[in-house]
């Protein structure tokens, strides 16, 4: 069935092509074209250029090292035949849409968590847990690891491939705006303790209880991220 056209922005037209150049004339550790050649052959503004080179970094196809240039990452063959991670950054799709579908997804895996997640990998989550604890707001980057990390053990609890990978580009798009926002110690404590009641839920292996705690993480998300209901 035929639909209207919708219109495409041009950083993800600029995306598109830089992929497709990737694909077929690149190789894994390859220099891309300098910033300056990207605009004649593009004939595009800089200002587009640095957008579209950002979106290919967040999706880890590319990386830029500053002084040298940037570079085709060694694992982007397999991140280039994941169509869903392009088309987040289809139609200017805004931080409130991805944060609503990782509230959908988070809750939703509830169940499968507690259906199949391992005493070690609840233990694994404590331990990291314990660390979070420890950090201030003088240390924010080693606290937002931890915090990957404890996701990233629940998500990979659920021995679903597919959730995790939807999941991952979320998180890191998500991260990304947490990043430009100040999280006070207040804030970190108040982050630590979200978590302590989900994994605390999840060792009980109450769905219930951990669905609430799960809710009651994403909405203080909602709010550090500045999202309006």
């Amino acid at each position: 069935m035929l639909e209207p056209v919708k219109k495409v922005s041009l950083t993800d037209s600029i995306v598109r092509q830089l992929v497709s150049y990737i694909q077929t004339d690149l190789s894994a550790g390859d220099r891309l074209p300098s910033e300056r050649n990207l605009i004649e052959m593009l004939e595009v503004g800089r200002t587009s250029i640095r957008e579209s080179l950002r979106a290919l970094e967040m999706l880890g196809i590319v990386v830029t090292k500053p002084g040298e240039g940037t570079y085709v990452c060694n694992n982007q063959n397999d991140l280039l035949k994941k169509p869903i991670e392009l088309g987040v950054f289809s139609n200017n799709k805004s931080v409130k849409e991805i944060y609503e579908a990782r509230r959908v997804i988070e809750i939703g895996m509830v169940p499968l968590i507690i259906e199949k997640i391992t005493d070690s990998e609840i233990d694994q989550c404590k331990s990291v847990l314990i660390k979070m604890k420890y950090f201030d707001s003088d240390h924010f980057d080693d606290f937002i690891k931890c915090d990957q990390q404890f996701h990233r053990i629940l998500t990979i609890s659920t021995d679903n491939g597919i959730v995790t990978e939807v999941l991952k580009l979320t998180h890191r798009i998500l991260e990304e705006e947490r990043e430009v926002s100040y999280l006070s110690q207040k804030d970190l404590k108040k982050s630590v303790k979200l978590h302590k009641s989900i994994i605390e839920s999840i060792e009980k292996r109450d769905v219930e209880l951990t669905t609430e705690a799960v809710e009651a993480h994403m909405n203080w998300t909602r709010i550090i991220l500045g999202i309006d209901n």
